[in-house]
């Protein structure tokens, strides 16, 4: 192998093992709090140490991994006040995005109505319940202009994943209360009515934020 083709060659490698682990951590198959130990992540997803160190520290940067110096990696745990300050900066930004929408399509919004109604089917795995969500909310976030924005809305998200999921988890009316939830917020876009859509995605999101922090 030439140097010109190392650097990109070592560079894909880091990417394919950051996502295996990303995986691992947003489908809780790691934990948080726990440590993050190099030939057990190797087993787990198959991949040689080359590329772990580099693809843990980029994950540190998007803060689903901390790094603890002399002691090494672990998954990101937060406190309760963490927490919160996490959704409080989710609110502000989510707030402006929903303020930006454009007026929407019947394409769009016909696949908003779709997705809500595969989360509203009582069947569901909490796995499916969080993929269909974050589909359904992201089917919005990303019709807004404010594309900065949205790239840390989606860094957020991954950072509190594995929270919610067993925030989901514990939530027994979850496919009702989630699609009636749902339901509102598309019929207020439909409608254009960006500032009653504010207010259901706030009460949406703290209702949210409640589950999450009862169980940290």
């Amino acid at each position: 192998m030439s140097p010109s083709s190392a650097g990109p060659v070592r560079g894909q490698s880091v990417h394919l093992v950051s996502e295996a682990i990303r995986h691992l951590i947003l489908s809780r198959s790691l934990f948080p709090g726990q440590q993050l130990l190099q030939d057990e992540l190797a087993a787990k997803t198959g991949f040689s140490r080359g590329p772990m160190r580099e693809a843990l520290r980029s994950l540190t940067q998007e803060g689903l991994v901390t790094h603890i110096p002399n002691r090494g990696f672990f998954v990101t745990r937060f406190e309760v006040s963490e927490m919160k300050q996490l959704y409080t900066l989710r609110d502000l930004v989510e707030t402006e995005v929903v303020r930006s929408l454009p007026a929407p399509t019947d394409s769009q919004i016909s696949t908003l109505r779709e997705v809500n109604e595969q989360i509203k089917a009582p069947d569901r795995t909490v796995g499916e319940a969080m993929r269909l969500n974050r589909e359904f909310h992201f089917l919005m976030f990303e019709a807004s202009p404010l594309k900065l924005m949205v790239s840390e809305i989606d860094r957020w998200w991954n950072m509190s994943s594995s929270y919610r999921m067993m925030g989901i988890g514990i939530w027994a009316e979850r496919a009702e209360m989630m699609g009636a939830a749902h339901d509102a917020q598309i019929d207020a876009w439909a409608d254009l009515d960006l500032e009653r859509l504010v207010v259901l995605c706030h009460e949406h999101r703290w209702v949210s934020y409640d589950r999450v922090a009862s169980i940290i």
